[in-house]
């Protein structure tokens, strides 16, 4: 038997119902038995000797098993084996406080301070506290509260006055999350100064997974150590623009219990499987033995026939236990985890996948309550709520590279977590401060800041592989015969779709314009695979060298081919009246037709007309239109916004494509005015073709005073409209005003009507009014009650 060093503290820990050595996500063995192992891992080389007290599973366990020099495990014989439902600890209290002690006399380890974990662990340790006179602290897991407040069955009768004892007398109270602490705080009345978010442990293998999103293979560490190192190929071949590398899965980690919401979790998987078939992701589930698994199929209320169905067609998988490498592994092809408990006063899985960079759908409990939020890096969905957990399913369905958008900021968010948290330093902090009797500890605190819009920018295989540089700069600088450099600077615009450089030299100031692959995320509220789901850097790039061909696209000083980069003159805006920003935007789109009157575009313009008069669907529309624009301008782009009438056909489609549920509720605002709006949509027969920009938000003009075009990806031919429902709408936004008929009057009545009647141009800002309701409606984001208000103004106008 191993000594015990005799310089230490004697540390106990009771943990009466989670023996470490047992397995996680199998059977009733959860997150608490995983923070023990990790507890116990974290503190082998500190100065305690230590013991934990727990209860023996299985009967040829060992009694005493050693787990270095300085640590044991004793395990006591308490109740039946096997599976034991850990609330009849409390009737076997007593034997317990007998067993214990007898247990430690035999050890003579007489301990200076007690952690126990749970309540029933914590009832243990009040009392031995009282009879050896020495201070404990206790890790509460979850609370008898709690679980009532949050519609948990089962709170064994017992729990809520012990709790309350226990949580008196203890010295210090350990959690794992700020809602949890609160809670306790709420519930029980306890000091938030007691209280100590220590949060729980995360296995590097979260923290650097076995290859990264570019697939280069981490290094290979001695002893099986985990490097956070990555190593890129020798020789990299140019890739092919291609999906193959991004084909993922959904996964659910964690025990195969009901109460963790499974029924649900497949449910709502079922419901996406029907609708897509083959095309819909497979669900994987991590977590339980064959026994545990064969329980839960049980259970589901699924038929045997579709069970096997989706199982033999490899669609729902069961992986059963496995530890945190071959979890961080499988995670490396997952979309999104998925959890969905009924009350979870952590919940590890979640913390464990952000560090990977993989966003998390869970109930607003826990760990998920505090740090995820809508679009930034997951989804909270309400337990029990099927239909709105199959429609954030179905995001990632519509649009995989979402995972990595999400990804990005769950690792970064996760990242400030665990400085936060310094899980085994808050425990020797809070150890330390119980023995020597103080009342507080102090903890830095980091803030979790959330980026204020999506960052669209793709960074995985096969995309944005270029590694950019102030080198690089330097070089496209000089090629552009750009003397007498001064500075090089990155800049960070949070709406930018692309890289830009600053370079100053004596005499002037210069913007690189470096797009990016970006997420396409129009294909959210589309039809499945109507839209690419990547806007390639190489179309956006030569989409703005096409446009240089135009008149009023602001010149370039040079470019770079192979790095898709643009140089120009750097413009700073002048600050204007609004009214002035307004007559200066439509002067300059009215500028723009008149300089680029093409006559080359009737033959486009005669297809789409004969088209829609044939009531060809939207999608056949576009197919020929692209054909004829690519004949004309290889380098488009942008091949929506050419026709009322077949954007009025388009978003229709997408409004019938939403969930029942959701179709009903903006009903309201869009089926009164469609009729009306399509009635007058014909009007565009009266008019041509033009180029139109494409470009006209408010907030991304420069005013120097007059215009100044710099973002020209989407030129795109089709019947005047768009820019100046854009511009108009816009405007409004970035006013802030109320909108009133006076305030849209004075703003259609600057319109030439005969550049566009005022029917077609109500008609353009119904339709972007549209847009506005069904891609927020797809998106189960809230809709302004000013959106149903702009549409009843502009049937105002319409004659």
């Amino acid at each position: 038997m191993a000594e015990i060093q005799k310089n230490n503290k004697n540390l106990l820990i009771i943990s009466l119902h989670a023996d470490p050595a047992m397995p996680p996500g199998v059977s009733e063995w959860g997150g608490t038995h995983t923070y023990m192992r990790e507890l116990l891992t974290e503190l082998y080389e500190e100065k305690y000797n230590i013991i934990l007290l727990t209860r023996k599973v299985y009967e040829k366990q060992d009694n005493i098993e050693n787990v270095s020099s300085s640590c044991k495990i004793v395990r006591l014989t308490l109740g039946e084996f096997d599976n034991f439902d850990k609330r009849k600890l409390f009737e076997l209290h007593d034997l317990t406080l007998q067993k214990s002690v007898l247990a430690l006399k035999k050890l003579n380890f007489k301990p200076d301070i007690i952690h126990s974990v749970y309540w029933n662990s914590g009832h243990l340790a009040w009392k031995l506290s009282e009879m050896w006179g020495i201070p404990y602290v206790h890790s509460v897991i979850s609370n008898g509260r709690g679980r009532n407040a949050h519609g948990a069955k089962g709170t064994a009768p017992k729990r809520i006055e012990t709790e309350e004892q226990v949580f008196k007398k203890a010295s210090f109270i350990l959690c794992v999350a700020e809602s949890e602490k609160n809670e306790l705080c709420q519930l029980y009345g306890i000091q938030p100064g007691k209280i100590v978010v220590a949060g729980q442990y995360v296995h590097p293998a979260f923290l650097y997974a076995s290859h990264n999103s570019y697939g280069f293979p981490r290094k290979s560490g001695i002893h099986y150590k985990i490097e956070p190192v990555y190593l890129p190929p020798l020789k990299p071949a140019k890739s092919k623009i291609s999906d193959w590398w991004n084909s993922k899965v959904f996964v659910y980690t964690g025990r195969l219990s009901l109460d963790k919401g499974l029924f649900y979790i497949i449910q709502a998987w079922y419901l996406l499987y029907r609708k897509y078939g083959e095309l819909c992701p497979a669900l994987w589930i991590i977590g339980g033995n064959t026994y545990d698994i064969e329980n839960i199929r049980s259970l589901l209320g699924i038929s045997e026939d579709i069970l096997c169905e989706t199982e033999n067609a490899g669609k729902l998988v069961w992986w059963g236990y496995l530890d945190e490498n071959g979890i961080s592994t499988l995670y490396t092809r997952a979309l999104t985890l998925i959890t969905h408990s009924l009350y979870e006063p952590g919940g590890r899985v979640a913390v464990e996948a952000m560090c990977e960079g993989i966003p998390v759908m869970a109930t607003p409990n826990g760990f998920a309550l505090d740090y995820i939020q809508d679009w930034k890096n997951g989804f909270l969905v309400p337990y029990g709520d099927i239909k709105t957990l199959a429609v954030r399913m179905e995001h990632f369905i519509k649009q995989p590279y979402l995972s990595d958008i999400m990804g990005k900021q769950a690792k970064k968010i996760s990242h400030v977590i665990l400085r936060n948290w310094d899980f085994t330093g808050s425990h020797l902090a809070v150890y330390h401060a119980a023995l020597l009797h103080q009342k507080d500890i102090f903890k830095k605190r980091y803030s979790c800041t959330f980026e204020e819009r999506m960052q669209r920018k793709l960074c995985l295989y096969p995309y944005n592989q270029m590694l950019i540089d102030k080198t690089d700069i330097l070089q496209i600088a000089e090629e552009s015969q750009i003397d007498h450099v001064l500075s090089i600077d990155k800049l960070e615009f949070p709406d930018s779709s692309s890289e830009i450089w600053e370079i100053r030299t004596k005499t002037s100031e210069y913007y690189v314009k470096i797009p990016y692959d970006r997420i396409n995320l129009f294909a959210l509220w589309s039809r499945h695979k109507e839209q690419p789901l990547v806007i390639p850097a190489s179309k956006r790039y030569d989409a703005e060298i096409g446009a240089l061909g135009f008149h009023e696209i602001t010149p370039i000083i040079g470019k770079k081919d192979s790095l898709y980069a643009l140089i120009r003159k750097k413009y700073t805006s002048v600050k204007l009246p609004p009214n002035q920003m307004i007559d200066k935007a439509i002067a300059s789109i009215l500028e723009f037709y008149k300089k680029n009157n093409a006559t080359s575009l009737y033959r486009i313009e005669i297809y789409v007309k004969s088209a829609i008069d044939e009531q060809n669907a939207y999608t056949v529309i576009d197919q020929q239109y692209k054909q004829l624009s690519a004949k004309q301008f290889s380098w488009q782009n942008y091949f929506r916004d050419y026709s009322l009438r077949t954007e009025l056909l388009r978003w229709k489609a997408y409004y019938q494509e939403l969930a029942e549920d959701i179709r009903k509720s903006i009903a309201p605002i869009f089926e009164p005015s469609y009729s009306t709006i399509w009635g007058i949509a014909s009007e565009e027969n009266g008019l041509h073709f033009v180029m139109n920009h494409g470009g006209y938000d408010i907030k991304n003009l420069v005013f120097n005073p007059d215009v100044i075009l710099l973002d020209n990806e989407k030129l795109h031919p089709g019947w005047p409209g768009i820019d100046f429902a854009d511009i108009l709408i816009t405007y409004v936004r970035f006013l802030e005003a109320t909108e009133t008929f006076e305030l849209w009057d004075s703003l259609l009545q600057k319109i030439p009507s005969d550049i566009i009647s005022t029917n077609l141009l109500a008609g353009w800002i119904i339709l972007g009014t549209y847009k506005e309701v069904i891609s927020a409606a797809a998106c189960l984001k809230p809709i302004s009650e000013s959106l149903h208000e702009r549409i009843k103004i502009m049937l105002h106008f319409i004659k």
